[in-house]
């Protein structure tokens, strides 16, 4: 690759960006492009796949990264970021960084504690509210298990148990006499 361009930022610190003349334009064989096309095909993934077309597009077939951008519906930027990482890395360059990202808090267990906190109400666990919020979820969750996990997880954990959020129903006297009732 060329001399990257030097800019400073508002904090005062020094980075650096691609430029166009920056990338190595070099283009790799039709042979490898069309692997690596497959390659991504075969792994089920569609962000892996986008970012193998970047790739060969780019780079294979020499079209230019703001023509690639609008194929793919992606900004110019990415174009230059995910070529730049496939050369640093090959295939694994255009791999999601985010698979070794800790330990799953939302165990087989915690999930188990969900489900039966559910069946109950807030008001069984000392809470004066008569419905459920995410934000109440958590606290009764890691309550139970010792385990705390973000308002997000817990929604995306909802929504795995399919779980369907509903209006609050209102608790109120019936005004109909008990004859009236029967």
């Amino acid at each position: 690759m060329g001399a990257p361009h030097k800019c400073v930022c508002k904090d005062g610190a020094e980075r650096t960006r691609p430029t166009v003349k920056s990338i190595d334009r070099s283009r790799i064989s039709r042979q490898r492009a069309r692997a690596l096309v497959r390659w991504a095909k075969k792994s089920n993934d569609a962000a892996l796949l986008i970012r193998a077309l970047i790739v060969e597009r780019f780079l294979w077939r020499g079209e230019n990264a703001r023509s690639v951008a609008r194929a793919l519906h992606c900004s110019v930027s990415s174009v230059y970021f995910w070529v730049k990482r496939f050369f640093e890395g090959d295939r694994d360059g255009l791999l999601d960084r985010r698979a070794s990202n800790g330990v799953l808090k939302a165990t087989p267990n915690f999930r188990q504690a969900v489900v039966e906190v559910l069946w109950g109400s807030p008001l069984d666990h000392g809470y004066t509210r008569p419905t459920w919020t995410r934000e109440l979820l958590v606290l009764v969750a890691e309550s139970l298990t010792g385990v705390r996990v973000s308002v997000c997880v817990m929604g995306r954990l909802l929504r795995s148990l399919r779980v369907r959020w509903g209006n609050p129903k209102s608790v109120v006297r019936c005004s109909l006499s008990k004859r009236q009732q029967r």
